[in-house]
This record gives structure tokens, C-alpha cells and sequence, in this order.
């Protein structure tokens, strides 16, 4: 199996190309809202690089979020048409299942927080609706993983979580976005 994967939820993008269990390409950027101008060329060359083309992929895969509207949007865009123009599976997991798989086998058992940037200084936490600031984070005297200023480090790359996230992915024809705060609408005047 042929997988792209692609990651715009998180304050660091990430794409990669994986066969079977194996990684063979990946490349990662800090989101500067610039997605739109990275993700498909990134794509093209880790397609480039290895050799295979579009219609080698078997798979597509994205994390939904929660992530920042516009990033996130991307993302999700460009893996629900390249699912549909290639006619293959779509799979998806969420942002907090990647950490977790980012960290090593002994971290996951150990009590720890993973956190993502949710919006002007403050974070979530999984399964928290509130937002939290860093000093509350900091608090509850955990190892914290994920997307604050001195996280640990983890263990394993995007790709290296993504393979093995992927038993336990979602499938769908069609992947809806989780925004980690609702976006900022303008409404209509009379």
C-alpha cells in the first residue's frame, strides 16, 4: 500500500509518503499559514524523489484536527480531492492520537498531557473543552508532549506515528474538519 499523508492541524505541517511500514519520504515546516503554497509541491516531490507518480497511491491519509481554520482547511481540501480524483480510501485520525504515537511505547504509559496551540497564547488538551494558558499546564506537573513552548521532544516522526496510526484510522469517503476554536466570521449587515 501507497500513503500520503498530510498533517496541517498542527502548528508544524507535515507530509510523508509511506509504503507499507516503511517511510520513504517526509518533509516538515512550521505553519506560517503558507499551506496553500506548500502542500501540493511537497507532494509532487516526494513523489518526484522516489519515483512513484498520483496514480501509484493506494491510500490517502489526514489528520482532521483540531487545528487553526485555515491550515486545517487546506489540508483537508487537498487530501478529500485527491481521494476522490483517485478513487482511493481516505483514512483519518485527530491530532492528539498523532502525539500519542509520537511518543515512545514506556511515554504513553506514563502519565503525561499532550496539548495543541488553540488560539492567542492558550492550549487544549484532549477531551477539555477549555482552553488553558501555559502556567496551567505547567501546574499539573506532568511530562507535556505536543504543541507548547518546552514540550519534550518525542520520540518518532510524523510518518513513523502515521504507520502506526493507520489500523486504527477512520476510513471515510470525505473528511470533515475539527477547528480547535470556531473561526472568526464577519456576519452580513442588513
Amino acid at each position: 500500500m501507497l500513503t500520503i499523508a498530510i498533517n496541517t492541524a498542527s502548528q508544524e505541517s507535515a507530509l510523508a509518503l509511506i509504503q507499507d511500514d516503511r517511510v520513504l519520504g517526509e518533509v516538515a515546516w512550521i505553519s506560517n499559514a503558507n499551506e496553500s503554497t506548500k502542500v501540493l509541491p511537497g507532494l509532487e516531490e516526494l513523489l518526484k524523489n522516489t519515483g512513484k507518480t498520483w496514480e501509484d497511491l493506494t491510500r490517502i491519509f489526514v489528520i482532521k484536527g483540531p487545528g487553526a481554520y485555515t491550515s486545517l482547511r487546506v489540508g483537508i481540501t487537498i487530501a478529500n480531492g485527491l481521494a476522490w480524483t483517485l478513487k482511493i480510501p481516505m483514512l483519518s485520525s485527530d491530532v492528539f492520537e498523532l502525539w500519542k504515537h509520537r511518543l515512545s511505547p514506556a511515554d504513553r504509559q506514563a502519565p503525561h498531557l499532550i496539548a495543541i496551540a488553540a488560539g492567542r497564547d492558550f492550549y487544549q488538551i484532549k477531551d477539555d473543552p477549555a482552553r488553558h494558558t501555559l502556567e496551567q499546564l505547567f501546574e499539573l506537573q506532568l511530562p507535556l508532549y505536543g504543541e507548547i513552548p518546552k514540550a519534550q521532544t518525542p520520540a518518532h516522526t510524523f510518518a513513523q506515528a502515521v504507520i502506526e496510526l493507520i489500523p486504527d484510522a477512520e476510513e471515510s469517503e470525505q473528511v470533515e474538519p475539527i477547528y480547535a476554536r470556531p473561526p472568526d466570521i464577519t456576519i452580513k449587515k442588513d
